[in-house]
C-alpha cells in the first residue's frame, strides 16, 4: 500500500513538473481577452476605420520587443488593408473607444516562418496590450450637438455670412483636443 502510494506520489510529481515546463501550446486563431470595456461603445471599430491606439508588442514569456508608448506616440492606421499584421487587423475588428484588451497572435497570422529582421524571430507567437484610443471612417457624418438656440432666432447662417461663434473638438471617448 505504501509503495503504490509513493508511486503515485510520484507519477503526480513528474506530471506536475512536465505540465509546468512544457512549452506553449500553438494557437490557432487569435485570442483576445478584454481587460477593460467601457460602460458605452458608441461605435465599434469596422474594416476599413482609420484608428489610434496604444500598444506594448510582448513575446509570451513577457519580454517586450515594442511599444508605441516608449516612441509617446499612437499608431495610427486603417483596419482591414493589410497595413497590419493579418492578426492585428482581425483582433481590432469590433473595438471599441477605450476599451483595453490583451491580443495573442499566432505565426501564421503574425510574422510567421519569415519572423521580422533581428526584432520577431521566426514562428513567434506575439502578445499585444492594446488601448483603442480613437475611430474614425471617411464616410462617417460629422456631429453636431446644437445644446441652445435663442428663442427670437429667425434667421439661419448662409454662405457667405461673417460667423463668430465658439465650440469644443473632442474625440469619441469625450477628450478634449481645441476650443
Amino acid at each position: 500500500m505504501i509503495k503504490c502510494a509513493l508511486g503515485m506520489l510520484t507519477l503526480s510529481l513528474l506530471v506536475t513538473f512536465a505540465a509546468c515546463n512544457a512549452p506553449p501550446v500553438p494557437l490557432d486563431d487569435i485570442l483576445i481577452e478584454k481587460t477593460f470595456v467601457p460602460e458605452q461603445c458608441v461605435r465599434a471599430v469596422k474594416v476599413g476605420d482609420f484608428v489610434r491606439y496604444h500598444y506594448i508588442g510582448m513575446f509570451p514569456d513577457g519580454k517586450k520587443f515594442d511599444s508605441s508608448y516608449d516612441r509617446s506616440s499612437t499608431y495610427n492606421v486603417f483596419v482591414g488593408k493589410k497595413q497590419l499584421i493579418e492578426g492585428m487587423d482581425k483582433a481590432l475588428v469590433g473595438m471599441c473607444v477605450n476599451e483595453r484588451s490583451l491580443i495573442k497572435i499566432p505565426p501564421h497570422l503574425a510574422y510567421g516562418k519569415q519572423g521580422y529582421g533581428d526584432i520577431i524571430p521566426p514562428d513567434s507567437i506575439l502578445h499585444f496590450d492594446v488601448l483603442l484610443l480613437d475611430v474614425w471612417n471617411p464616410d462617417d457624418d460629422v456631429q453636431i450637438n446644437t445644446y441652445y438656440t435663442p428663442p427670437t432666432c429667425s434667421r439661419k447662417v448662409e454662405v457667405s455670412d461673417f460667423v463668430r461663434y465658439h465650440y469644443n473638438g473632442t474625440l469619441l471617448d469625450g477628450t478634449l483636443f481645441d476650443s
